[in-house]
């Protein structure tokens, strides 16, 4: 039982992503765009995919799970949706995706290149730990070694989704989304836990 006057645990980052539930969840709308665009169109799997991404928003509110990647998906099914209406190709709901995993990815090799790996960096703003970390080579390198496996997810998430996107394999898009996502995510969160329990050794 927590003491009186406590602080309440911080959240961690897996469940700032929602947990499992939340990374299934988020792979939802997509394949109901996908199926529903294939059976009626583009307007009708624009509706089905946004009516989706809402109805999940109300599950996790009944269920008073945090409602923070749902409403995150809810965002990315409408501009995902905008992007498609617009071109009328419905591999273009797909581009978000691939422009934010290349954009993430670029982002933790940048932050390894000028020796503020993420993975450190973040943890220790959530933790509100301060930034002394970077001080000690070994927690510096057991961070640089999280981020660069969180880089490489996001590449291979990213050059997966352009292969197909350039073979016009929507269908194929979510497959891989959802074949890649989990495993990869799974590898990533390994090792950031690693680095966190190399820093906590090292201390």
């Amino acid at each position: 039982m927590a003491r009186p006057g406590a602080r309440p645990p911080r959240a961690t980052a897996w469940e700032h992503v929602g947990g499992l539930s939340g990374l299934v969840q988020s792979a939802i709308p997509s394949t109901v765009f996908v199926v529903v665009h294939s059976a009626a169109g583009m307007t009708h799997a624009i509706v089905a995919a946004i009516a989706c991404a809402a109805a999940l928003v109300v599950i996790r509110a009944l269920r008073r799970l945090t409602l923070r990647p749902a409403i995150g998906s809810v965002v990315g099914v409408a501009v995902s949706s905008v992007i498609a209406y617009r071109s009328g190709d419905p591999r273009d709901y797909f581009l978000p995706d691939i422009w934010g995993y290349t954009a993430c990815a670029a982002a933790m090799a940048a932050s390894i290149a000028v020796r503020w790996p993420l993975a450190g960096v973040l943890w220790h703003a959530m933790s509100g730990t301060g930034m002394r970390w970077r001080s000690d080579r070994r927690v510096l390198f057991a961070y640089s070694v999280a981020t660069a496996t969180a880089a490489a997810a996001f590449a291979t998430r990213a050059g997966a989704q352009i292969w197909f996107y350039e073979h016009d394999q929507a269908g194929a898009m979510v497959v891989a989304r959802l074949a890649l996502n989990y495993p990869l995510w799974a590898v990533t969160l390994a090792v950031w836990a690693w680095s966190i329990r190399r820093e906590r050794n090292l201390s």
